[in-house]
């Protein structure tokens, strides 16, 4: 595996939480990148926080992805660079969260959630795959949760979107087996982020979640391109967790339903969608 200070990465969602401190990391390791996102100011001050290394970089700016117009203008400037100047490794991080009853949620949020989460992902991947396809070597790493493989009650649209997601990652990587394309997919658990208010942050310690900073799951995402894993799950006892739930899911049922007392605690005040 190329090191990091030989790879030209592509970074979305770069000024999210766990976006600005992969951004940083990679960084300090070297690494060329292009930072997407849609908020221009966001974008100037995280490329402000790279001091002198901000010249090798390249910002994107005002793209919205989830939009066709947004995903063609990545693509366009992806597509006049030069080959040996494009990324070689993706690092999908846009993504949206929702926490409330689905019964309470409006279609409008239902559709951000799958939109922003899923379909876009899908779509710009598939818009960028031949570029990628035309490098010696090539990564996409995708930044799921825990909560695709484990479903939570408050978290209806969001664990439909994860789920989708890391099916998507599996059956890509199966896809491009004989391909120059290696694809990734990472499940951090709770992290503290922006993406997740106070009812999020109370109801994970109410009900014991351990919540990692957005560091931790920079450092995750670091180690895995280092190494080439394909599938990663942070945290050993949500990895044991998830596996239960695939293999006996009714013993999850039942812990999960233990908890509605705290779950519905924390759902019952309206909830909104919160972006990274």
């Amino acid at each position: 595996m190329p090191s990091l200070s030989e790879r030209r990465i592509l970074v979305t969602g770069a000024t999210g939480g766990i976006g600005s401190a992969l951004v940083k990391r990679l960084d300090a390791e070297g690494a060329s990148l292009w930072l997407a996102g849609r908020d221009e100011g966001k974008l100037s001050a995280l490329a402000g926080e790279l001091g002198k290394a901000a010249s090798r970089h390249t910002l994107v700016a005002g793209v919205d992805l989830t939009t066709a117009m947004g995903r063609q203008r990545l693509l366009d400037q992806l597509s006049q660079t030069a080959p040996e100047q494009r990324p070689s490794t993706l690092v999908h991080l846009a993504g949206i969260n929702h926490l409330g009853w689905f019964r309470e949620t409006s279609p409008d949020d239902v559709t951000r959630v799958l939109d922003t989460n899923l379909t876009s992902t899908l779509l710009l991947t598939q818009a960028l795959l031949p570029l990628f396809l035309g490098q010696p070597s090539a990564n996409l790493l995708f930044v799921g949760s825990l909560l695709g493989h484990i479903g939570h009650p408050g978290y209806v649209a969001y664990c439909a979107s994860k789920a989708g997601l890391k099916g998507f990652a599996e059956a890509l990587s199966r896809e491009l087996e004989d391909t120059p394309v290696r694809v990734q997919y990472l499940a951090p658990r709770a992290t503290r982020t922006a993406m997740n208010g106070p009812d999020a942050e109370a109801m994970n310690e109410a009900l014991g979640n351990t919540v990692d900073s957005p560091e931790r799951v920079a450092d995750a995402i670091i180690k895995q391109l280092t190494r080439g894993q394909r599938r990663a799950v942070i945290g050993g006892k949500e990895r044991l967790f998830a596996l239960i739930n695939a293999i006996a899911p009714k013993l999850v049922d039942r812990a999960i339903a233990r908890s509605r007392a705290d779950i519905s605690r924390h759902l019952d005040p309206p909830a909104q969608v919160i972006q990274d």
